[in-house]
């Protein structure tokens, strides 16, 4: 047919799929797709804000990265330019994780509802039902078979649990392929939502590519927080009054002998404080002579 088609390839599979496909059955699927699109654009679009203001509560509680002793922190505060290219990722980002699933939902629905692939589409579907019965009566199964072969992880009667392990290895070579299979799509529809999330990574830190980083975008979203957070955190707050009071109140606020005595106060009826305290936490050679150069000054 293609041999007697005066025209290129491109055009001779157009017309080609035009005899084959109905407009409704490509309408319908467009519809599913963009629908799905919007849930996922609407997901995304509304954990950004929340995270956010859970990220910043972190950071001041110490939670997840503390900016004297995590080692990521000097990685961040390193790249502060990084901020600029976070309205571009997250535009182009949000735009890409729309058509990504736009795509494979409106794919997959459009492969259920054509006629030249619903029977196998179908048949599929089958199949998926009746992996997920096979596995509501295995859990079933187990969960009468471990009171009576288990106490907790314990074996108390060996004899039938290792017939049990045997039916169970048996049984889950042939359902186990259904459940590589949903492993499988949810890795990769999870995988075009996160194209729009760089409020936080998808793949975990320590996987690389030939030592390579593989998702470090993220970290522009961190070094944007941290950035509003040194101008803005309720300690520097506190210590701009201090110095305030300082000046206008001169040498008789804020002496040694006041320090001393607040010191010994806090040691005396708030002990749990003294982790937040920076010789209590591991400092780097750089810290430690800033610290004996400060003490020096302070006795002179």
């Amino acid at each position: 047919a293609f041999a007697a088609y005066e025209g290129g390839m491109v055009s001779f599979a157009y017309e080609e799929a035009k005899k084959n496909v109905e407009e409704g059955e490509v309408r319908s699927a467009v519809i599913f797709g963009w629908v799905c699109a919007m849930i996922a654009l609407l997901s995304i679009l509304l954990s950004f804000i929340p995270r956010y203001i859970s990220q910043t509560f972190m950071y001041r509680n110490g939670v997840g990265m503390s900016p004297l002793t995590d080692p990521r922190f000097a990685q961040l505060k390193d790249d502060p330019w990084s901020v600029n290219a976070l309205f571009g990722t997250t535009f182009w980002g949000f735009m890409i994780a729309g058509i990504c699933v736009w795509s494979v939902c409106g794919g997959a629905f459009f492969l259920i509802v054509w006629s030249v692939t619903s029977d196998y589409a179908l048949g599929f579907i089958s199949l998926g039902i009746g992996l997920v019965v096979s596995w509501v009566l295995k859990k079933i199964v187990l969960i009468l078979s471990k009171k009576r072969a288990f106490l907790g992880l314990f074996r108390t009667d060996p004899g039938f649990s290792n017939v049990m392990n045997v039916v169970m290895e048996t049984w889950n070579i042939g359902i186990t392929f259904g459940f590589v299979t949903a492993r499988a799509a949810k890795m990769i529809l999870m995988s075009c939502v996160y194209i729009g999330r760089l409020d936080t990574n998808f793949v975990a830190p320590h996987v690389k590519f030939f030592g390579a980083e593989i998702d470090e975008d993220y970290k522009a979203f961190h070094v944007d927080l941290l950035l509003h957070e040194s101008h803005r955190h309720p300690y520097l707050e506190r210590l701009s009054l201090l110095y305030l009071m300082k000046v206008h109140e001169g040498p008789t606020f804020a002496k040694r002998q006041g320090s001393c005595w607040r010191l010994l106060f806090v040691l005396a009826l708030m002990p749990w404080l003294r982790r937040y305290r920076s010789k209590q936490m591991r400092l780097t050679d750089a810290d430690r002579k800033q610290l004996e150069l400060v003490n020096t000054k302070d006795q002179r």
